[in-house]
This record gives structure tokens, C-alpha cells and sequence, in this order.
């Protein structure tokens, strides 16, 4: 469990990075450079290219790169304009229960009563962070439109999970196609709805390069590799509830740790042990189920 731990903590440290670059870049052009990029490199570190049958992942990559990356990440970029960090922050605790239904309609993984006592104390836990806890949005555009940001990223990261487990498909593979598909229909979209080049240019030429290579390789590289072997040991469960530990790391980076941040990481650490306990007489039965399920 402390390598799921070590992957959001890793992950949360891209949210000042990004801060930093969008400084000179647009949104939707800077998750595009940065995901056709990582897409490049994974190719690049690909073993026996020329014996892979590539054929079989374009389908299953374009579709998970479409959900993954550009879909979930230009809904994001979005609605984020409009929402407060306390909105964002409430509607961001919703994650866990896409991943459970994804989980069961494309992976036929049923949650059991332990699951759902831990999945709950996470999501209380998130919720004790935010301040004013309030359980009421305003459904405005801006939140279903992050509603369905979450929604595109819980469903591209089931698939991805099914293909990786179930059909034994290479994570390498997987990210170099999807992302380098995802980030050529970003930085499309971004020339025709953005601007991109007139803040570009303004940028440090040796800082910008430097910041964008360290998040390619902690967000696109290293998170998710290490999500690809994640999903082979773990269930939806367990990984999507763990997200519920980003704003905590956020805010640890950032130095604005409180000790209602510190009460929310104990209870949501709580939350997750009582998952990976629950699950653990479950791991052998779903070995077992590796060759029936999701077929």
C-alpha cells in the first residue's frame, strides 16, 4: 500500500509545477506538449519494436487517451476557471464512487461491506478538509462540467486497468499510444480554441525546458508506470480512494499544512488500511478470476 501512497504523494507535486509553467502557457497547449512528449519517450524505451503487434492497442489506446488525458483534461482546465478551490475540492471526492461503478460495469469487481466502511471513511476524511464543509453545489455548468472531467478520468483509467490486468496488454505500450494520441488532439484543440504561441514566447527558453522535462518525467513517466503495475495488484477501490490524499501533499509542498489537513490525512490513512485489509482475502480469488473476468 505505501507505493499507492508514494504515487499520489509523487503526482501532487505536478500541481505546482504546473503552476509555474502555465505562467507562460495556455492549458490545453501545455497538457498536450507534455503527454505527446512522455508518448515519445515511452516509444523510445519500447523493447523488440518491431516484433509488437501495435495493430491490437490502437483501438483500446485512442479510446483510453481520449478519456484519460484530453477529455477529463480540458473539462478540467475548463471548469476550473469558474470553481473555487473548495468546490473543485468537494466535487474531486466524488472520484471514488465513478471508480467503484467502472470498477463493476467493466471489470465486474464487487465492493464488499468492508470496502465501502473504509471508501467512506476516506471520503469523510477529504471532506474534513475542506472548510465550510457544505454538502450542497450549485449544479451550475462550470461543476457538472468538472463532474464529467472526473467522470471521463475514472473511466479511462478503468479501462486501462482492464487491458493491463485482464488481457495482460503492456502499461508501456499503453501510455506511449494513448498519450501520444491524446496530446496531438490537445495541442490541435489548443491552436484552435487557445492562443498558445503568444504566451510561449514570452518564456524562459532554459527554465521553461527544464520545468516541463521534471513534470514529464514525475506525472507522465513515473506515475504512470507505476500505476500500470499498481492496477495488477490492487483493486479500483483502494488506488481511486487514495487520490483522496493529493490536497493534503498539495499542501504539505506548499507549507500550508493545518491540523484539520493533518486530522483529514489520519482519517482517510485509516480509511485505506481497513480497503487493503478488506481486499486481501479477496487477492485469491481474483488471480483466479484474471482468464474469466472482464471478457
Amino acid at each position: 500500500m505505501l507505493a499507492i501512497i508514494i504515487l499520489y504523494a509523487v503526482s501532487a507535486s505536478t500541481f505546482l509545477i504546473s503552476k509555474s509553467l502555465l505562467i507562460y502557457s495556455t492549458p490545453l497547449f501545455l497538457s498536450g506538449l507534455r503527454t505527446l512528449i512522455a508518448g515519445i519517450i515511452f516509444f523510445l524505451f519500447l523493447k523488440d519494436r518491431k516484433t509488437i503487434e501495435f495493430k491490437n492497442y490502437i483501438v483500446p489506446c485512442l479510446i483510453i487517451g481520449f478519456f484519460s488525458f484530453f477529455m477529463s483534461n480540458t473539462l478540467r482546465f475548463w471548469a476550473l476557471q469558474y470553481l473555487t478551490s473548495e468546490q473543485s475540492a468537494l466535487i474531486a471526492i466524488s472520484e471514488p464512487l465513478f471508480a467503484i461503478l467502472f470498477a463493476y460495469l467493466i471489470c465486474s469487481e464487487i465492493t464488499t461491506i468492508k470496502q465501502c466502511v473504509g471508501l467512506l471513511l476516506c471520503m469523510l476524511g477529504a471532506a474534513s478538509a475542506t472548510p465550510s464543509f457544505n454538502l450542497f453545489l450549485s449544479f451550475s455548468l462550470p461543476t457538472c462540467v468538472l463532474f464529467l472531467s472526473i467522470v471521463s478520468s475514472s473511466l479511462g483509467a478503468l479501462l486501462m486497468r482492464k487491458f493491463i490486468r485482464f488481457h495482460n496488454y503492456s502499461p508501456t505500450i499503453i501510455n506511449c499510444i494513448s498519450m501520444a494520441s491524446a496530446g496531438i488532439c490537445a495541442l490541435t484543440t489548443s491552436f484552435v480554441i487557445e492562443d498558445p504561441l503568444h504566451k510561449i514566447v514570452t518564456a524562459p527558453p532554459l527554465f521553461f525546458l527544464i520545468i516541463l522535462a521534471i513534470m514529464i518525467l514525475v506525472s507522465n513517466i513515473f506515475s504512470y508506470s507505476l500505476y500500470g503495475k499498481l492496477v495488477k495488484q490492487y483493486s479500483a477501490v483502494l488506488i481511486s480512494s487514495a487520490s483522496l490524499l493529493r490536497p493534503f501533499f498539495v499542501a504539505l509542498y506548499s507549507g500550508n499544512i493545518t491540523i484539520q489537513m493533518l486530522f483529514s490525512f489520519i482519517i482517510i490513512l485509516f480509511g485505506l488500511i481497513i480497503i487493503y485489509y478488506a481486499e486481501k482475502p479477496l487477492e485469491r480469488v481474483s488471480h483466479l478470476q484474471w482468464h474469466t473476468g472482464c471478457q
